[in-house]
């Protein structure tokens, strides 16, 4: 009997630890999370936007899961500069092309501690090209239940296949997330 205890609480352990182990699961507040981009323009100056609409999810807290993984989906249809003539021409095909790609995608392969925090290493999926794309970020625990992410990647628009207006707007667009994230409640 006793050791069935202490095979028991050994397998526990073990179990507990382990990459199988149901990894916790967080997903933005919405109206506190935000993805937004800059560019310059050489007439404009520099335009400044956000995407309204995402799906994130972070599998794990990098604070302490090894295995933390994030998705991230952009409806490109959610793109605002706050002026709708400039943003119908972005989503027009000279640039995101929405009705052929209506969505971005990055999905992480790892996520590794960095002298700064940790860096989202992974694929970005932009206009039917996959590239691959580190993303720089910091996590702060805000309470038991609610992580805080700051990250910011500079992103060139040619490999990402957005060539239009080479020499009027600047290749290199500055991506910035601001992420209030909340534990999901599990799901049985």
């Amino acid at each position: 009997m006793r050791t069935h205890i202490i095979t028991t609480l050994i397998l526990g352990l073990l179990i507990s630890n382990s990459p199988l182990q149901a990894s916790r699961l967080y997903e933005p507040i919405h109206g506190e999370s935000v993805i937004q981009f800059d560019i310059k323009h050489l007439a404009q100056g520099v335009i400044s936007g956000r995407f309204r609409a995402s799906e994130i999810q972070l599998r794990g807290n990098p604070l302490s899961d090894p295995n933390a993984q994030v998705t991230c989906t952009i409806n490109v249809n959610s793109l605002d500069t706050k002026n709708r003539s400039r943003d119908r021409h972005l989503k027009s095909n000279d640039f995101f092309d929405l009705s052929r790609y209506p969505v971005i995608t990055f999905n992480s392969d790892t996520i590794v501690p960095s002298t700064s925090g940790y860096i989202a290493k992974g694929h970005l999926g932009i206009k039917g090209n996959r590239l691959p794309l580190s993303i720089p970020f910091q996590v702060q625990k805000n309470s038991a239940t609610h992580l805080h992410i700051t990250a910011q990647v500079p992103i060139n628009r040619f490999e990402a296949g957005i060539t239009t207006y080479r020499r009027l707007i600047q290749p290199t667009a500055n991506i910035q997330l601001l992420l209030v994230l909340r534990e999901a409640p599990a799901t049985q």
